[in-house]
């Protein structure tokens, strides 16, 4: 297949590297890293389109007029809430799962003997299977894009609530582990919650994109989680800007997407907004 990359930041570069080792032919359009290149060059004859780019950045690129409505997008960001901006592309499906990018760059698993990625779209299996990597299909395009984004802001949330981290006073490791249950059993209904809400399946919990994504995420391992615990602990918003904080900052803006009452990680994502306003730019 010819491949397109929209967006060549780390993990895009990793699934692009995975996908040209699986014989497939990869493109990269990147304004940032590489601003010589026009998507209108890049997106001629392509088979697929991966967004692989910030939330923030969807609405300019998905709109642009080079990346034709019937090009076949599979959307892998996880800073994007709902499929609500993807809407008039002809065949969207999307990808998550719980690896960080060196794990899938490297083909290391950091959870169990098996990177697993949860994907709607059958294409995936064909780009992004390796030795220690493993795509496991649900026809659930919503569900598994509402899972990426609930991930990010929950692991913001865990870093927030447990800044010192998942153990007790003397840090022992049966603590830690037992502490990180414990916060996962406590936000697991609330995520029920919001699958269900939005006509999803709640057995997206038990795949890769979901509970497994959480537990690797609520480590220091993870950039949304050292974000939290820095808000917390400098109780002011750190430098830079993570998933969690775009769908904190995006959460209302669509129109399709249902919000539980008295949701916790909705509350947190009202806090994390206005801690974080004086880092917008003017």
């Amino acid at each position: 297949m010819k491949v397109l990359f929209i967006g060549a930041g780390v993990y895009g570069k990793a699934l692009g590297d995975l996908a040209e080792s699986n014989g497939h032919e990869v493109r990269y359009y990147d304004p940032y890293k590489f601003p010589d290149i026009k998507l209108q060059d890049v997106a001629k004859d392509i088979d697929l389109a991966v967004y692989v780019a910030p939330g923030s950045a969807v609405e300019s690129i998905v709109a642009d007029p080079a990346l034709s409505s019937e090009t076949p997008l599979l959307c892998a960001s996880k800073g994007i809430a709902t499929p609500y901006p993807f809407r008039h592309f002809t065949h969207f499906t999307s990808l998550n799962g719980a690896a960080f990018a060196e794990d899938i760059a490297t083909d290391s698993p950091r959870l169990g003997d098996k990177i697993r990625l949860t994907a709607s779209s059958e294409q995936a299996e064909e780009l992004f299977t390796a030795p220690k990597i493993a795509v496991e299909f649900i026809k659930d395009t919503r569900g598994i894009m509402l899972c990426g984004a609930l991930k990010v802001l929950t692991s913001v949330y865990a870093g927030y609530e447990n800044p010192h981290g998942f153990s007790d006073v003397e840090g022992s490791a049966a603590a830690a582990k037992k502490s990180r249950q414990d916060f996962l059993s406590e936000i697991r209904p609330e995520w029920e919650k919001w699958l269900e809400l939005n006509n999803c399946s709640k057995e997206l919990t038990q795949f890769s994109c979901g509970f497994p994504d959480v537990v690797i995420s609520t480590t220091p391992s993870s950039r949304n989680f050292v974000y939290g615990q820095k808000l917390r602990l400098e109780s002011k918003a750190p430098e830079g800007t993570v998933e969690g904080v775009t769908i904190a900052k995006t959460l209302k803006n669509y129109p399709d997407l249902k919000i539980p009452e008295g949701s916790t990680l909705a509350t947190f994502a009202e806090k994390l907004v206005r801690a974080t306003a004086t880092k917008e730019p003017a």
